[in-house]
């Protein structure tokens, strides 16, 4: 966190706790004694450890430790200062009696106001017509349980969460000598300058394929990353502690209208690091659609044999899956139904990997990831590291990459400027990042930060009324259904999938309908399953650098079409949850709650699920008001067969400026449509192929003219 100022005034902050302790409220004795005695929703959890429990419902969101602190640091580390400014002129108005009973209709300002009007309020600002005033909703929604569920560790373990060492459970899986030993540069004075053949940026899914191919193949090359590196036993179990330091604007990124919440690697071996260790191959109608593009090697046999050449250096395999109760249910709900369902490969060497904290990176060492793999290949092959690298620019002189300016921030806090000479840049930062590495290196080439996919997913949620889940235990993503991935017949809708049910994501798979169905639903958390409609975004949006502070921005809107795709993969989920069993369901959306009759016999043709299905589309998805998340990012410097249509050619070349290059996701022409984690290595593995290719042929060409000297 940094040490300025605080972003609020003492009144706007006011407001503001006002606000956060609507959507996290400490619940009245009454109301707690109502769950207690809610038979048709019962809490193991209330059952095992009433005290424990009922001091987690008596808890507001500004009492958790740590939770203003949390939030000060979001704004002042993460948030535009337009998005600041803006946020404080509402917090004031609401102080007013005019603006409060514009944006309230009352004069009373809405932090003088008991809860029950404050909880009016919000549900009202959730159903605006206005999205600016949706955004307001969304925004302190976002902020109060994230930052909540992060502060308020130990009440959580009450609930059946216990976040206790992973280790214990398997002691015989934990040694020193699970992962490889990794040396980096030591950068001793103020200003340095080096020279390498080959200079890679970011060491990522691309970035980590790319220096393993350049440095096997005998060349001097350099990986830049600016996240840090964490041996296995210095990564954390912690939530809080792993957003912060392994991801990308502490694991609070939002789109620019609130519409949109992105996780993104931001560590050694970037998303390979903290995915979840799904290893799906591009499909083949997503290859013929690239291939349609201009991009031809996708439906050759080179790309399949990248393909089959990453997934092996990693051991891919769905023979070692064991189902967490989650994919269980899928895979079991969708036999009943019929509906094609099936592994997910897991880049786990072979073995069995059951866990649950892969997003915080694999404490094992059996997720072979970056870290285990390709990096590991390019330190082998003499490849070298400096991790803490913000690149500044890549160097341009007459049309040609001449290396690299970054800042390295060392471990005494002090920062050094470093010079990389390299007549090969490759620039792998992921399709945040490499956009914005471009336009600072002075390109104006407009597809630059454009053409954003995200995958974006709403999520829902079962609940058995008498079965423990663990939710947050066991492989995570193991199965997936494709029942309905082509709904418009042009490669376009979502696959069912589950994901991690650790507290922050579970925060945003609950539906906020007021803090004590809330907390019912938290109060619950140990009997749930969760899941996302993981959706190919037909339309895409943009990402940019805040001209003031330089921070990551996102304009990014799921359109309706693909809010439409998102709510019908929803709609599979919940079918494939009544027909595995459970008892209650909800959305991450305004949808209201289903409980499941199975005495009727009827399933899914239940009338009364056939009507909630049917106010579930009438209800829609509508943004800022319903909670829509991602965790991939790609095609912001996209291919294409000439400058007009894309970023870089269809080798990663990048147009116009000799021996630069890309070599990430952010080239991909659109949504790759699967976990994108293998698909980005098999196309850094192509694209690196031809920069060693270049780098020969200059190589050649020098030798030819030393030669004729």
């Amino acid at each position: 966190m940094t040490t300025e100022k605080s972003v609020f005034t003492p009144a706007q902050w006011e407001v503001l706790n006002a606000l956060l302790d609507t959507i996290i409220a400490p619940l009245t004795d009454e109301e707690i004694n109502s769950l207690k005695a809610d038979a048709t929703a019962r809490s193991i959890a209330f059952e095992r450890d009433a005290e424990g429990v009922s001091a987690f419902l008596r808890q507001s969101a500004t009492s958790a430790p740590g939770f203003r602190q949390r939030i000060e640091a979001v704004f002042q580390d993460c948030i535009a200062p337009d998005a600041i400014a803006e946020a404080a002129r509402t917090f004031s108005i609401l102080r007013t009696i005019p603006g409060s009973l514009i944006l309230t209709g009352s004069t009373t300002p809405i932090h003088l106001r008991p809860r029950h009007e404050r909880e009016k309020v919000l549900l009202q600002w959730a159903n605006s017509r206005f999205a600016k005033i949706r955004g307001l909703y969304a925004t302190v929604k976002g902020l109060a349980t994230n930052t909540f569920v992060k502060s308020a560790r130990e009440n959580l373990k009450a609930l059946g969460y216990e976040a206790r060492d992973a280790d214990a459970d398997h002691p015989e899986r934990y040694t020193a000598k699970t992962f490889p030993a990794y040396k980096f540069l030591s950068l001793n004075s103020d200003d340095v300058e080096l020279t390498y053949d080959a200079v890679v940026i970011g060491s990522g899914s691309g970035g980590g394929v790319t220096a393993a191919r350049l440095a096997q193949a005998g060349h001097r090359v350099l990986v830049l990353e600016k996240g840090q590196f964490f041996p296995h036993d210095k990564l954390t179990l912690s939530e809080a502690e792993a957003h912060d330091k392994m991801y990308q604007s502490r694991g609070t990124l939002f789109s620019d209208d609130a519409s949109t919440f992105t996780l993104a690697g931001s560590t050694f071996g970037g998303g390979s690091t903290i995915n979840w260790s799904g290893s799906l191959q591009t499909q083949g109608y997503v290859r013929e659609e690239w291939a349609r593009e201009g991009c031809t090697f996708y439906r050759e046999p080179i790309y399949q044999e990248a393909l089959d050449h990453v997934c092996h250096r990693m051991g891919v395999s769905d023979k070692h899956i064991r189902h967490n109760p989650a994919n269980q249910t899928l895979v079991e709900g969708a036999r009943r139904l019929g509906y094609p369902v099936d592994n997910i490969p897991q880049n786990t060497m072979g073995t069995e990997h059951w866990c649950g904290y892969c997003g915080h990176g694999c404490r094992f060492g059996e997720k072979a990831g970056g870290v285990m793999t390709w990096l590991k290949d390019a330190a082998d092959a003499g490849a070298e590291f400096v991790c803490g690298a913000e690149v500044e620019k890549v160097v341009i002189e007459k049309g040609k990459a001449r290396g690299v300016v970054c800042r390295v921030k060392r471990e005494d806090g002090k920062e050094v400027v470093l010079k990389v000479n390299a007549k090969t840049v490759v620039v792998a930062g992921g399709s945040l990042n490499s956009p914005l590495i471009l336009k600072r290196s002075g390109l104006k080439n407009p597809h630059i930060g454009r053409n954003l996919h995200l995958h974006p997913v709403i999520c829902v949620a079962g609940f058995w009324d008498s079965k423990r889940t663990e939710p947050y235990k066991g492989g995570i993503m193991t199965a997936v259904s494709p029942i309905v991935e082509n709904l418009d017949h042009q490669g376009h809708g979502p696959k069912l999938e589950c994901l991690s049910m650790q507290p922050a994501l579970a925060a945003a798979v609950f539906p906020w309908k007021g803090a004590k169905e809330y907390k019912r639903l938290w109060t619950r958390y140990d009997q749930c399953v969760g899941y996302i409609s993981l959706t190919r975004d037909r339309d895409s949006g943009r990402v940019f650098e805040d001209e003031k502070t330089g921070l990551l921005r996102l304009e990014y809107t799921p359109s309706a079409f693909d809010r439409g795709n998102m709510l019908e993969g929803a709609i599979k989920i919940a079918d494939c949850l009544v027909a595995g069993g459970v008892d209650e369901i909800v959305l991450s959306t305004a949808a209201p709650t289903f409980r499941v009759d199975h005495t009727s016999g009827l399933g899914i043709s239940d009338p009364k699920y056939v009507k909630w299905v049917e106010e579930v589309r009438r209800m829609g998805v509508v943004t800022q008001r319903d909670g829509v998340g991602s965790a991939h990012q790609m095609g912001t410097c996209r291919m294409s067969r000439d400058p007009s249509k894309g970023v870089c050619d269809t080798k990663g070349k990048v147009w116009d400026v000799e021996g630069l290059w890309i070599s990430d996701a952010s080239v991909f022409p659109s949504a790759s449509g699967v976990n994108p984690m293998v698909t980005t290595m098999a196309t850094a593995y192509y694209i690196a192929g031809k920069v060693l290719e270049e780098m020969e042929e200059s190589r050649g060409s020098k030798a030819l003219q030393l030669a004729r000297l």
